[in-house]
């Protein structure tokens, strides 16, 4: 399962892993950048970092932008939606959100670069080769991720389904992993 910008690390393994992928989940994932409009509805600094020429101008862009340790990362420009203001409102959930944030930048910005890097790029795997059951999940008031970029994801490969939660964003979504954990295991049996 890949959770936002690990969606395409989801879909990679389930395309090039075939004998080890089960099954695969994507929840308000990004689809393949090689699409031409993958970048609507973007965040503008978010195109910025997957448009950069390398890693190095990436982690430079990052060091700049939000601090070699990543301390300026949050807050995000904007305000979040109402799903995930009620969302972050519950102390467990904010309290995650910062211990996952406070890892991700434990030893820097540079993995972060890396990533924006590899995800700014086309797919180099056909993710029409997936044979495992996937199932892809998107909140439709999902100011992060658009829905157009799930609904690509769910086209691309064969049979998956795609289901569309109206009143969840980019955080809510969350509250449905563990169904959707228990949906993909359902396909073990």
């Amino acid at each position: 399962m890949g959770y936002s910008a690990g969606g395409p690390y989801a879909v990679a393994c389930a395309s090039l892993l075939p004998l080890r992928v089960a099954s695969a989940g994507i929840v308000a994932g990004l689809t393949d950048m090689g699409w031409p409009d993958a970048a609507d509805g973007l965040d503008e600094e978010d195109l910025i970092m997957f448009g950069l020429d390398d890693e190095n101008a990436a982690t430079a862009w990052c060091e700049e932008h939000y601090g070699a340790d990543g301390s300026r990362y949050f807050p995000r420009p904007g305000e979040p939606g109402p799903a995930d203001a009620a969302w972050l409102a519950e102390e467990s959930n904010l309290e995650g959100i910062i211990a996952m944030v406070t890892e991700a930048f434990r030893q820097g910005v540079a993995g972060m670069a890396q990533d924006m890097h590899v995800l700014g790029r086309p797919w180099a795997f056909d993710p029409a080769t997936i044979t495992a059951p996937t199932r892809v999940l998107q909140g439709e008031a999902d100011t992060n991720v658009p829905s157009a970029h799930s609904r690509h994801t769910a086209e691309l490969i064969p049979n998956a389904s795609l289901v569309l939660f109206p009143d969840h964003a980019h955080l809510s979504i969350s509250n449905e992993i563990p169904q959707l954990a228990a949906d993909l295991a359902s396909h073990l049996e």
